[in-house]
């Protein structure tokens, strides 16, 4: 038997042994890195000057003369100009914009994407303003940054969202690491920007947001980048200004970005710097790019993308739900700290709140429809048939999809009688966050009525919160007989070879009859025209004319009903169900007919209280030699 001291020994070394494996079993974490910043701010002066490092990015800061002063009381953009030297040559003049973040008492122009100068130059600079710096930065050259962690199995996911960590935000140069502290207040109002600057697509996001960063903290001295969140042409959403926490990495650790902006444990948003005097309480969302289509500082499409304006959709939808805020309703803003108080949108554009051209007016326009849902029919009308059946009426809506909807819908009017020729129950669609379809369920009743075309008119009404109808807001639904149905049949004999039955179309496809014929000859087809519905009907028959080099006449029986046959009422006859008339269509070829050419006869047949049931057949010679 073993002794007790054995016993303890070989539990430990199990224990070290266990401990051992579980450790080396456990995922190891790999420091995240980034670049980082690299910038030279100085005085701005008349001559050129030369930077230690390859510009790609370049604004202008000044001071103003007091906190409500702004350089738009002097005039719209631009705010300056600057050129650049790339490999020994000068760009031309660039003319510089406005930044869509703006401090009391200060001016932020817009950053610009540079191609890695090594010089710069500046003139121009418009009245009001003193103290002018430039800021040159780079966001690729610096010494590397660890921002953040990971495990070291995490896989790299295609996130639609942005940690400050994943767009490698350099925390050391933020005022948080030098003993600022955040503020946090409730959520009162949604402001959207642009950043201005560059439109190009296939820029680098994330070094971009890196440098909007670098500008706002190291040149303007702010604590943080100025606004809450920013979106990119992509639709990718950037966590911005701080919370005082680190979030959940899109990238690696699935993070969502509900995260971003928010204090833990209370839901507050962090105070940002983005709209001078009004930013406690407002969520600066700013889209990367410059929207003013009439601005000469703005370059390339400036129109939002599809996706840049799906993801601001999509935030300020989660925003307006999260904060208990009325998308399409009008705020009462207060500061609570400087008592400065503003009615505007509860989605809001910078230029509601300051004479300035953010958001730009093309993104500034869209703010409606994002802070909506349009609701609508998905077409204005509609044709069914007598024996369809239950139809159904789709219902769509575009503009903010991200919020739920309703919309009541109800029959408006029409000739159609309900109960007897259709069945529509009036009530309400609800539409959940992120559907964009409904069906209207229409049941048309199949009677055996002589009846002509019948319509029926549906219309939506009585919106919901944050729901507009659009221009379809009604649709028309015309009820075609079933029971009134011409069918016709072609052959070239008049007792057989018939084709064509149960063939209905208005194309003569599958009902076509072909013969040969030289010059001088004649063919002669036969055409029986059925009555496949249900009940005693009059039928219009309408003959086509000759094509150049032939000639065609109609005959019932021996009487030549040509001259009826091509008039706009056509040739009349009345049969009783299952019952048929036969026509002789005569096909004759001229001598002065092309060889290989075709010529063609087409009879149509009508009921003549629709127009639209209607059946062809064709009699075709082909002339040869």
């Amino acid at each position: 038997m073993p002794k007790p001291g054995a016993l303890a020994r070989a539990a430990l070394v199990v224990g070290l042994v266990v401990a051992a494996l579980s450790f080396s079993a456990a995922p190891q974490a790999e420091a995240v890195t980034s670049r980082k910043p690299l910038n030279d701010t100085r005085p701005v002066g008349s001559a050129p000057v030369r930077v230690d490092f390859p510009i790609e990015y370049f604004g202008l800061v000044a001071d103003l003369p007091s906190r409500s002063a702004h350089l738009s009381e002097h005039g719209r953009a631009p705010y300056g100009e600057a050129r650049f030297r790339v490999r020994g040559r000068w760009t031309p003049w660039q003319a510089l914009g406005q930044d869509g973040a703006q401090a009391p008492g200060q001016f932020t122009g817009s950053l610009v994407s540079v191609a890695r100068a090594d010089a710069y130059q500046v003139r121009a600079l418009p009245p009001g303003a003193s103290s002018w710096r430039a800021a040159a930065i780079n966001t690729t050259d610096g010494p590397s940054v660890v921002v953040g962690h990971r495990r070291a199995d995490a896989a790299t996911a295609a996130p639609g969202c942005m940690s400050r960590a994943d767009w490698g935000a350099d925390e050391s140069i933020s005022g948080w690491a030098d003993g600022e502290v955040q503020s946090y207040s409730p959520v009162q109002v949604l402001t959207v920007h642009h950043t201005a600057g560059s439109n190009d697509p296939s820029q680098d996001y994330a070094a971009t947001v890196r440098a909007i960063y670098s500008y706002h903290v190291q040149t303007n001295e702010w604590a943080d980048i100025g606004y809450q969140y920013l979106v990119d042409g992509h639709g990718i959403v950037y966590e911005g200004r701080n919370a005082g926490h680190t979030s959940v990495s899109c990238r690696y650790d699935g993070g969502d970005g509900t995260d971003f902006a928010h204090e833990a444990g209370t839901d507050q948003v962090v105070t940002g710097a983005h709209t001078k005097d009004n930013n406690v309480g407002n969520v600066g969302i700013a889209l990367l790019g410059c929207y003013e289509p009439t601005s000469s500082t703005c370059s390339g499409d400036t129109s939002p993308t599809p996706a840049a304006i799906d993801a601001l959709d999509r935030e300020v939808a989660s925003l307006s739900a999260r904060h208990d805020l009325d998308p399409d309703g009008t705020v009462h803003y207060v500061n609570p700290v400087s008592g400065a108080a503003k009615d505007v949108p509860t989605i809001t554009g910078h230029r509601d709140w300051k004479n300035t051209e953010c958001p730009g007016a093309t993104l500034y326009a869209q703010l409606p429809e994002i802070r909506t849902s349009t609701v609508s029919f998905q077409r204005g009308g509609r044709t069914v048939r007598e024996d369809g059946g239950t139809v159904r009426l789709a219902v769509v809506r575009t503009g903010n999809t991200h919020l739920a909807a309703s919309v009541d819908y109800a029959r408006a009017s029409g000739t159609a009688t309900s109960g007897t020729d259709f069945t529509v129950t009036p009530g309400t669609l609800s539409f959940a966050a992120g559907e964009t379809t409904k069906t209207i369920p229409l049941t048309i009743t199949d009677d055996s009525a002589r009846e002509a075309r019948e319509t029926v008119v549906v219309s939506l009404s009585s919106p919901g919160d944050a729901t507009v109808l659009g221009s379809r807001a009604s649709i028309k639904v015309s009820i075609a007989p079933s029971d009134q149905r011409p069918d016709g049949w072609v052959s070239t004999a008049s007792a057989s070879g018939y084709v064509g039955n149960d063939v209905y179309n208005a194309t003569g496809y599958g009902q076509t009859r072909t013969v040969k014929a030289r010059r001088a000859q004649a063919r002669t087809f036969f055409v029986r025209v059925y009555n496949d519905g249900s009940v005693d009907n009059t039928f219009a028959l309408r003959g086509s004319a000759a094509r150049s080099g032939s000639w065609v006449s109609y005959y019932s029986g021996t009487t030549n009903i040509t001259t009826a046959m091509r008039t706009s009422t056509g040739w009349k006859m009345r049969l009783r169900p299952g019952a048929y008339r036969l026509v002789e269509v005569r096909i004759g070829i001229r001598r002065t007919a092309d060889f290989g050419s075709l010529k063609p006869a087409r009879v149509s047949a009508s009921w003549t209280g629709d127009g639209t049931r209607t059946d062809l057949v064709k009699a075709v010679v082909k002339v040869v030699r």
